[in-house]
């Protein structure tokens, strides 16, 4: 899963998008494969017994860790060039270096890596065999606990990242059987991670790149509970941009576990990208033990820290202000769903409504997209929602049926039993004439705004409706600089530095209940001209230090 500068930069090329995608082939950059490195042996430091990367695809892992080895020993005063120093330097290589791929044509070319940077730096004679045993095609996740036959003391490199939708019905059912972190929405990389830790001599570690996601959303509860039983985090270091991997839109993080012992405080790195790509590393925090405990893994440092608690303490969270928070629904073709003006004008009204994407969502205020939903949709006196018979809509059957063979292509259609024009999700509510807060589901910053009553959320933003708190005052509480800095240091980061607003994080938001006087003078600014007014009334209900907030903002935005 790797980028080198010659025959394996070569060979990944070859591999079309779709087919990385699949089986989860990114690129790393050198200077990333040394900063794994780094982590796991020290900085310039080489292996202490057995190192084995599980997915070497073109093999810069390995020829990395054969260069480690070579400078090692120069710096032991052992001259590699000469007879004996060449003979401990292939015997260290042969003992240190393992490698697995599925791919068979990706382990031809990292043996071929290997042998010819081991050619460079000692030229001689080798065995046509030599690294034969070490570095093989097969299964890290189904050929067996040890599929080299070893234990051992390290375990490096860059495990697929394939989401479980895009895993095979059969092996996911096999995955299911023999990981403990294979339930929900799970991910290769977890596997990989739980595979790790199993393969390693106890007091080994590995260090892994991957996507940070498994730090805290659900599905990762599983894979942190097995990893904090099993051993320790040593260290964690969080990237701070997407722009990592060439074909991989995901912010990654590097961890260091070891197997066995407790868990004691872990450090904690930044890496931002400099404009060359150049990784800088700054230690950022000691995370304490305590936060291992938690269902959810969010590291900072002791001054933010006790900021976060400050805010969250003792105060109701956003799920006991709201009687719903759920995504706008999933039409499965928008083309067909989601409509223009014109086009809206030739249907029957009583099945279009006004729709807006999480761009069009500001703080405070909603920006008319011009496009509209079609909702195939009425509601009965009872409240209760019923997918209409087309027949009696003739003007939208004729729309819809344009679009018949993509619509009954869906996997709602195909898997579910579903109606061909019936929307992906199912909808219970009458979006479209329901007061309701809306926000994007990928943003910079918080953005609440009040809908009255107008429009259909798509996908792409979240709607909440309030239970008892006046619809402006819960925005203007959401939208403050204390709970922005909750979400900000909860919630995921994706591309660009923006955060993933999924309903998880946001059940946790903390909402304290003003007075009804400081209600009132909320309620007025935010629905005036002076939102931003109302966002700042709203944040001195949280106690602490506006200038403290904003600090831990910017440093998390930056």
């Amino acid at each position: 899963m790797s980028e080198a500068l010659s025959e394996s930069s070569r060979y990944l090329a070859t591999l079309d998008r779709d087919h990385r995608r699949a089986t989860g082939v990114v690129y790393t950059p050198d200077a990333i494969v040394e900063l794994v490195l780094d982590q796991e042996f020290g900085t310039d430091g080489a292996p202490e017994g057995p190192v084995l990367d599980p997915a070497c695809g073109a093999g810069v892992f390995p020829t990395a860790v054969v260069a480690r080895i070579a400078s090692r020993l120069e710096d032991q005063g052992v001259q590699i060039t000469e007879t004996q120093g060449r003979r401990r330097f292939l015997a260290d290589v042969e003992r240190f270096v393992w490698a697995l791929d599925v791919d068979p044509g990706a382990v031809e070319v990292t043996l071929r890596e290997v042998r010819a940077l081991i050619e460079r730096l000692t030229p001689g004679p080798m065995s046509a065999d030599f690294l034969a045993g070490n570095i093989v095609a097969g299964d890290f996740l189904q050929d067996g606990l040890f599929p080299l036959g070893k234990a051992y003391r390290h375990v490096v490199g860059n495990p697929p990242y394939v989401p479980v939708d895009r895993i095979e019905a059969s092996d996911r059912a096999t995955y299911r059987k023999l990981f403990t972190s294979a339930v929900g929405r799970t991910d290769l990389y977890y596997l990989f991670m739980e595979q790790s830790a199993r393969v390693l001599q106890e007091g080994g570690t590995w260090t892994l790149i991957t996507p940070d996601k498994f730090l805290s959303n659900r599905t990762g509860q599983a894979l942190r509970t097995f990893l904090r039983d099993s051993g320790a985090i040593r260290t964690l270091s969080r990237f701070t941009s997407h722009s990592v991997f060439r074909d991989a839109a995901t912010v990654p993080c590097i961890t260091t576990w070891v197997k066995g012992g407790e868990q004691a405080a872990a450090d904690q790195h930044r890496i931002e990208l400099g404009p060359d790509r150049t990784p800088n590393v700054t230690t950022e925090a000691r995370v304490p033990r305590a936060a291992f405990q938690d269902s959810t893994w969010t590291f900072h440092s002791t001054k933010a820290g006790s900021l976060l608690s400050a805010i969250t303490a003792d105060h109701p969270r956003l799920v006991d202000h709201a009687l719903r928070i759920s995504a706008g629904p999933a039409t499965g073709y928008n083309p067909a769903f989601i409509v223009d003006a014109k086009i809206a004008a030739g249907l029957d009204e009583e099945l279009v409504h006004p729709t807006v994407r999480g761009r069009d969502i500001g703080r405070f205020g909603i920006e008319e997209s011009g496009a509209f939903m079609v909702v195939p949709y009425v509601w009965g006196a009872d409240g209760q929602a019923r997918l209409v018979d087309l027949d009696a809509y003739p003007r939208t059957r004729r729309w819809l049926a344009k679009h018949r063979r993509n619509l009954k292509e869906r996997h709602s259609v195909r898997r579910w039993g579903k109606c061909w024009w019936d929307l992906h999700d199912p909808i219970t509510l009458p979006l479209h004439e329901t007061e309701k807060l809306l926000v994007p589901d990928v943003a910079r910053q918080n953005r609440f705004a009040v809908d009255p009553g107008r429009f259909v959320p798509q996908h792409s933003a979240y709607y909440l409706i309030p239970r008892a708190l006046d619809a402006d005052v819960l925005a203007a509480v959401l939208n403050s600089a204390p709970v922005e800095l909750v979400m900000r240091s909860t919630a995921p980061l994706v591309k660009d530095g923006f955060s993933r607003y999924r309903r998880q994080y946001l059940l946790e938001l903390p909402v304290p209940t003003p007075s009804a006087e400081l209600a009132i003078q909320i309620g007025i600014a935010a629905r005036g001209e002076t939102p931003e007014l109302a966002a700042e009334l709203a944040a001195t209900l949280f106690n602490v230090d506006a200038g403290d907030v904003r600090l831990a903002l910017d440093h998390i935005t930056r």
